[in-house]
């Protein structure tokens, strides 16, 4: 059987190649009983478009790329739905790759994006170079704020403030002695966050955290545990890079008999899922997170569409504490 194509859908559907055309560019300038007629049409027929044979005429294919660094992180599947949703509003499919914190393995992935000449890409980057992300040659959007990238569009939340929030509260509660945990020694991540620190305590030097370095997972925060636990004087609490290092410090505390926020209180960053279900839940900065993949998706189609002229843009989301169970004032016993 022959396959159907556009010239078939417009006389089954009554109206011109050129309407069915714009239906299918999801261009506005359709009268709203013609457009209905033509979805319907394409329904009932089965129609599906030739992409390749469209994006070749536009020299586009209609398809974006994703590349997270830890797709086990609750954090990167939020922002992940929140590409997807605006890709599918507006005709893009999305090819997501994760790097697993390693920069060759994102490297590796940007080039493939490259030879498959996909349209356009999101990457929250560990370390990669600005070379390899000129190198794709197309439209990047990065989820991230830091000034490395500052040659490319980017979407993210307000670190600073993330920090500055958690410390103020912690202080609000009597803490003075504090350990924080910003992450694998070394990372862009974990350096933004170390300034942010010392930002903060710009006018407490004093009551500055200890810092120990660990990875962005449960596990590294488990086993931060342990040199919590070697600390003189011993930190009344703990100052978490991510929610997941908070849910991990959490499990080692309470396998140490160690109550929160009894005798160490906890915080985190992120507001992940997780953070409203654990045990005690955890105190945390919301970031949000969906909507900053919608704002990446829409700033990347805006320029690979030509929407968007201007120099890079950079959009900072803000942030909110969101207070549960795991912190408490110095000296307040969990009963």
């Amino acid at each position: 059987m022959k396959p159907l194509n556009i010239n078939d859908i417009a006389k089954a559907a009554g109206v011109g190649k050129s309407t069915v055309s714009r239906v299918l560019q999801g261009q506005n300038h359709v009268s709203p009983d013609a457009r209905a007629r033509i979805e319907s049409t394409i329904r009932e027929l089965g129609y599906q478009p030739n992409m390749v044979a469209s994006g070749l005429r536009k020299r586009r294919i209609q398809t974006i790329g994703l590349i997270i660094p830890d797709i086990s992180n609750p954090f990167f599947p939020e922002i992940t739905l929140g590409v997807q949703q605006v890709a599918d509003e507006r005709g893009y499919a999305v090819l997501l790759a994760n790097s697993g914190w390693s920069n060759d393995r994102e490297e590796d992935l940007v080039a493939l994006a490259q030879r498959q000449r996909l349209d356009g890409m999101i990457i929250n980057p560990v370390h990669i170079s600005l070379a390899a992300l000129r190198a794709f040659g197309h439209s990047v959007v990065v989820i991230g704020t830091r000034a490395a990238y500052r040659e490319f569009d980017a979407v993210g939340s307000n670190t600073a403030e993330s920090v500055q929030l958690a410390l103020a509260h912690l202080h609000a509660l009597g803490h003075i002695h504090i350990l924080a945990l910003p992450g694998p020694r070394g990372q862009d991540s974990t350096r933004n966050r170390e300034a942010a620190i010392y930002t903060a305590m710009q006018a407490r030097p004093d009551k500055l955290p200890q810092i120990h370095y660990c990875e962005f997972t449960k596990s590294g925060g488990y086993d931060a545990v342990a040199a919590l636990l070697s600390l003189t004087p011993r930190p009344t609490a703990v100052l978490c890079g991510n929610d997941l290092i908070a849910i991990g410090m959490l499990a080692g505390l309470r396998e140490r008999g160690i109550t929160v926020p009894g005798q160490i209180s906890v915080v985190g960053i992120d507001d992940i899922e997780l953070a409203s279900v654990c045990c005690p839940t955890l105190t945390t900065v919301h970031k949000p997170k969906r909507e900053m993949g919608m704002t990446a998706a829409n700033m990347l189609i805006d320029r690979i569409e030509g929407n968007i002229q201007s120099p890079p843009q950079m959009k900072k989301m803000s942030t909110h504490l969101v207070i549960r169970e795991s912190t408490a004032a110095v000296g307040i016993s969990s009963g």
